[in-house]
């Protein structure tokens, strides 16, 4: 069967896999997370210079132990999806991707090495620091100041859109459905989406005053079909080891190598996931 026929085939019954989680969604996630808002996070987090948001910076950076690891499994997992969406009719090499709460661009940068031209990739965040930064770095992508749950109208449409850490930040299903809905709208039919999320916890039991939030995969499944994607795969990129917690923290942990290894192999759930979804060819 076609690409094009398949995908549509296949999107009534993925819509019926996603209607239970939907409905938990609507009567369970009423009421908003007690996150702080993400216009705040991105205050505190990402545009300030004191010692807590220099020390989360350095943390995630490739030269940290931890960093490393976080950065390395994400790619891998990335190339692997790009790989499963080719497979599946994707033509890189005449691609638009367009990525949201892009940062500095690391991510965004990515993508230049399957569209072949960084003058094809888009990157959009709320933070002015960070786009300046990123601009500073490529000056050939289209870095663009804006917001997830209103993206700027002179954005082009694209075959595939990325939202890397991004969902955790919002706090309220009308929120995360707003962003969804605009990510929706910037998608050709038959645009893909990359979602990479924290898993393993109920994104509306929040900690008071958080400034993020995992969520469950069925919250990820529905709020999605409710924008009106499909699935179409998931890839785990760390598990929660039994006992131990998060696979990357245990690379921060002082223990010989030997241990941290022994530890890997014990079982867990997923942790963090990304998850692949598509943009119908036809609507309903």
């Amino acid at each position: 069967m076609p690409v094009a026929g398949a995908l549509n085939a296949a999107a009534p019954s993925l819509h019926r896999q996603n209607r239970c989680a939907t409905l938990h969604l609507r009567h369970k996630d009423a009421a908003r997370s007690p996150l702080k808002q993400y216009q705040q996070v991105v205050q505190e987090r990402y545009e300030s210079s004191d010692a807590q948001a220099q020390a989360r910076a350095d943390l995630y950076s490739p030269l940290h132990r931890i960093g490393f690891l976080l950065q390395h499994r994400l790619r891998e997992q990335l190339a692997e999806a790009a790989r499963r969406m080719a497979m599946q009719g994707l033509d890189w090499k005449q691609a638009q991707v367009l990525d949201v709460g892009c940062g500095v661009g690391t991510w965004t940068q990515f993508w230049a090495a399957y569209t072949g031209d960084a003058a094809r990739l888009y990157g959009v965040d709320l933070s002015q620091l960070r786009i300046d930064k990123a601009r500073a770095i490529n000056g050939s992508v289209h870095w663009q100041l804006g917001d997830v749950t209103q993206l700027p109208e002179a954005l082009p449409i694209v075959d595939v859109a990325t939202a890397i850490v991004v969902l955790m930040h919002l706090r309220s299903r009308a929120e995360l459905l707003a962003a969804l809905r605009q990510l929706h709208a910037k998608l050709r039919p038959g645009g893909w989406l990359l979602i990479y999320e924290r898993t393993g916890a109920d994104h509306f039991a929040a900690s008071e005053g958080a400034d993020h939030a995992a969520f469950l995969p069925s919250q990820i499944h529905g709020l999605c079909a409710e924008a009106g994607f499909v699935r179409a795969f998931e890839l785990v990129v760390f598990r929660q080891i039994c006992g131990l917690g998060h696979e990357a923290w245990l690379a921060g942990r002082a223990w010989p190598p030997w241990l941290r290894t022994l530890a890997m192999q014990l079982p867990g759930p997923p942790a963090n996931m990304l998850f692949a979804l598509r943009k119908p060819l036809e609507p309903g």
